[in-house]
Protein backbone atom coordinates (compact mmCIF):
# COMPACT_ATOMS: atom_id res chain seq x y z
CA UNK A 1 0.00 0.00 0.00
CA UNK A 2 1.77 3.14 -1.00
CA UNK A 3 1.40 6.35 1.44
CA UNK A 4 1.03 9.83 0.50
CA UNK A 5 0.63 13.61 2.79
CA UNK A 6 -2.33 15.13 2.58
CA UNK A 7 -0.40 17.85 1.13
CA UNK A 8 0.68 15.79 -2.12
CA UNK A 9 -2.99 14.62 -2.32
CA UNK A 10 -3.95 17.67 -2.25
CA UNK A 11 -1.05 19.17 -5.02
CA UNK A 12 -1.44 15.73 -7.16
CA UNK A 13 -4.74 14.18 -6.45
CA UNK A 14 -5.43 13.41 -10.34
CA UNK A 15 -2.64 11.35 -10.81
CA UNK A 16 -2.76 9.23 -7.27
CA UNK A 17 -6.31 9.01 -8.41
CA UNK A 18 -5.28 7.34 -11.41
CA UNK A 19 -2.88 5.24 -9.67
CA UNK A 20 -5.23 3.82 -7.25
CA UNK A 21 -8.19 3.11 -10.14
CA UNK A 22 -5.21 1.15 -12.54
CA UNK A 23 -3.86 -0.78 -9.74
CA UNK A 24 -6.48 -1.53 -7.89
CA UNK A 25 -4.67 -1.07 -5.16
CA UNK A 26 -5.40 1.15 -2.06
CA UNK A 27 -3.29 4.42 -0.62
CA UNK A 28 -3.17 5.45 2.99
CA UNK A 29 -3.49 9.28 3.16
CA UNK A 30 -1.37 10.02 6.06
CA UNK A 31 -1.73 13.89 8.17
CA UNK A 32 1.40 15.43 7.32
CA UNK A 33 4.36 17.58 9.01
CA UNK A 34 3.59 16.21 12.39
CA UNK A 35 0.38 18.18 12.66
CA UNK A 36 -1.53 15.35 13.93
CA UNK A 37 -5.43 14.27 12.66
CA UNK A 38 -6.50 10.84 11.35
CA UNK A 39 -5.20 8.80 8.27
CA UNK A 40 -7.44 7.45 5.59
CA UNK A 41 -7.36 4.59 3.01
CA UNK A 42 -8.75 5.40 -0.60
CA UNK A 43 -9.68 2.83 -2.34
CA UNK A 44 -11.20 1.67 -5.31
CA UNK A 45 -15.16 0.59 -4.87
CA UNK A 46 -16.18 -3.02 -5.76
CA UNK A 47 -18.07 -3.44 -9.06
CA UNK A 48 -20.90 -5.36 -8.08
CA UNK A 49 -23.99 -4.95 -5.44
CA UNK A 50 -22.32 -8.75 -4.66
CA UNK A 51 -18.81 -6.97 -4.08
CA UNK A 52 -19.67 -3.82 -2.39
CA UNK A 53 -21.71 -6.02 0.05
CA UNK A 54 -18.89 -8.68 0.51
CA UNK A 55 -16.35 -5.55 1.29
CA UNK A 56 -18.44 -4.20 3.59
CA UNK A 57 -18.64 -7.34 5.62
CA UNK A 58 -22.52 -7.99 5.31
CA UNK A 59 -22.64 -11.08 3.72
CA UNK A 60 -19.78 -13.84 3.20
CA UNK A 61 -19.37 -16.59 0.48
CA UNK A 62 -21.08 -20.10 1.34
CA UNK A 63 -19.11 -22.98 2.11
CA UNK A 64 -19.87 -25.89 0.50
CA UNK A 65 -19.18 -29.16 2.28
CA UNK A 66 -18.98 -31.73 0.03
CA UNK A 67 -21.27 -32.96 -2.76
CA UNK A 68 -24.76 -33.85 -2.29
CA UNK A 69 -26.32 -37.59 -2.31
CA UNK A 70 -26.52 -39.48 -5.13
CA UNK A 71 -29.83 -40.36 -6.41
CA UNK A 72 -30.83 -43.54 -5.76
CA UNK A 73 -31.56 -45.18 -9.23
CA UNK A 74 -34.99 -47.02 -9.49
CA UNK A 75 -35.45 -49.98 -12.19
CA UNK A 76 -39.28 -49.84 -11.92
CA UNK A 77 -41.95 -48.01 -13.15
CA UNK A 78 -43.51 -44.71 -11.05
CA UNK A 79 -46.59 -46.85 -10.66
CA UNK A 80 -44.84 -49.67 -9.01
CA UNK A 81 -42.99 -47.47 -6.58
CA UNK A 82 -46.01 -44.89 -5.66
CA UNK A 83 -47.33 -48.91 -5.05
CA UNK A 84 -44.90 -50.03 -2.63
CA UNK A 85 -44.64 -46.16 -0.74
CA UNK A 86 -47.80 -46.67 0.00
CA UNK A 87 -47.83 -50.17 1.19
CA UNK A 88 -44.91 -48.67 3.66
CA UNK A 89 -47.40 -45.96 4.77
CA UNK A 90 -50.54 -48.06 5.00
CA UNK A 91 -52.35 -46.42 2.64
CA UNK A 92 -52.84 -49.04 0.21
CA UNK A 93 -55.54 -48.35 -2.54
Amino acid sequence: MKKYSKRELNQHSGRILREIEETGEPALIEPGNGRGGKSFIISPAPETPYERLKAAGKIRPAIRKGFPRPVTDYDGDFDELMHEMRADWGEER
